[in-house]
């Protein structure tokens, strides 16, 4: 099975993040969307230790804040559910941010800087309620992109590996 070239530079464990948000989306009642905070569950759920260290908040605060803006439901087949243009914008901070950090692939540390560059009603009251940061968050992701640029590796991590072709 090929990679969908919308996400063909994204590493695997980047494209995991999508696919986890869309399944956090189908979850949720109500929710025939993918937001950018259903991207930060799919982060969570994926990278927990990593989403630790950036926002400064442990992982569980953060899922608990977001799904009190959202109640659980019966899970929906929908066969794929469509990006906000919030959830747009942060895909499309990622992209530039590998690009500015000069990395050929979307990673994980990429991602959470696009998700913590948007605005959106249940991300923000989320971040708020959860106690984090986000100017000190965005910050720390920064570093971390810039520390993988004087790496050479442009934020992906050794973990974060370009995808396999295959």
């Amino acid at each position: 099975m090929g990679r969908s070239t919308e996400f063909g530079n994204y590493t695997d464990r980047a494209v995991r993040v999508v696919v986890l948000a869309q399944e956090e989306a189908r979850g949720m009642m109500h929710d025939a969307y993918i937001g950018p905070e259903h991207l930060l569950l799919g982060l969570l759920h994926a990278e927990p230790d990593a989403v630790q260290t950036a926002l400064g908040v442990w992982p569980d605060d953060v899922r608990e804040a977001i799904m009190r803006f959202a109640s659980r439901g019966p899970l929906d087949t929908s066969a794929s559910f469509p990006f906000t243009p919030e959830a747009l914008d942060a895909l499309k901070a990622a992209q530039r941010a590998s690009r500015e950090f000069h990395s050929d692939h979307v990673g994980i540390k990429h991602l959470l800087f696009g998700v913590l560059s948007v605005h959106g009603d249940r991300l923000d009251r989320a971040l708020e309620d959860a106690g984090v940061d986000r100017d000190s968050a965005h910050a720390r992701v920064m570093a971390a992109l810039a520390q993988g640029r004087s790496t050479g590796r442009g934020g992906a991590t050794g973990s974060d590996r370009p995808p396999t072709s295959g």
